[in-house]
């Protein structure tokens, strides 16, 4: 690893709240201690029930979190593109990985070890702070997760995930990110219910679909919709 790695490293790593604040010798040390790992689409990252030994910030790609029903539905718990983590609320609490990740496509992680972070807070007790602000953050993703789940029905919970793939485009027209059978699994739907409330959106003239291209017509009545069911 060059110098210029090691500097690309330690600046990615800055960017996970909990280590925005470590000082640079503390954070190069951690950073040599890391690994990029390449991943092909499809490749499984880490199965459900091994040891959280690692979490993962993801420098390219995107990579799903699920879990299996014991009749082999696919429930998607979350979908992460680059500069997200995932893995922290288990690698936190020294535990298992209460879910299975995957590549959805050709990426890059950089796993953060547990004896790395072990080091890091030996030489900066403050660290801990990060951690748990980071912890806070995850805790939210889950209980919004389960609100959604449980609280919305599917073209609210498909409104939400149109708005948040619209906010990571950077566009109100866009490709989706995943195939439909991956989004119906996303909320957790049928892949004809979805089809079904695709339909409906457009019917009702808030979005446009032509294949995988989304053109939201109607933010306002979407966030609306989202935000009262």
């Amino acid at each position: 690893m060059t110098p210029m790695d090691k500097a690309a490293l330690a600046a990615a790593i800055k960017t996970v709240p909990a280590f925005s604040a470590l000082d640079e010798r503390v954070l190069a040390d951690l950073a040599a201690a890391c690994n990029v790992r390449e991943c092909r689409a499809g490749q499984r990252i880490f199965a459900e029930g091994a040891e959280a030994d690692a979490f993962f910030l993801i420098l390219s790609g995107q990579v799903k979190v699920f879990r299996v029903s014991p009749k082999g539905d696919e429930q998607i718990l979350h979908l992460y593109g680059p500069g997200k983590t995932f893995a922290e609320a288990a690698f936190w609490a020294g535990g298992h990985y209460p879910a299975a990740a995957e590549a959805v496509s050709d990426c890059a992680l950089l796993a953060v070890p547990r004896r790395a972070v072990e080091a890091a807070l030996a030489k900066d007790p403050a660290l801990a702070a990060g951690m748990l602000l980071g912890m806070s953050r995850k805790l939210q993703e889950f209980a919004d997760l389960i609100d959604d789940l449980s609280l919305k029905d599917v073209p609210a919970r498909l409104a939400g995930v149109l708005l948040a793939e619209a906010d990571a485009a950077g566009a109100f027209t866009f490709e989706l990110s995943q195939t439909k059978r991956q989004l119906a699994a996303r909320i957790a739907a049928a892949p004809e219910t979805l089809s079904r409330a695709l339909k409906t959106l457009a019917d009702q003239g808030l979005i446009e679909v032509d294949g995988p291209r989304i053109a939201l017509l109607d933010v306002p009545a979407l966030q609306e919709l989202y935000q009262s069911r």
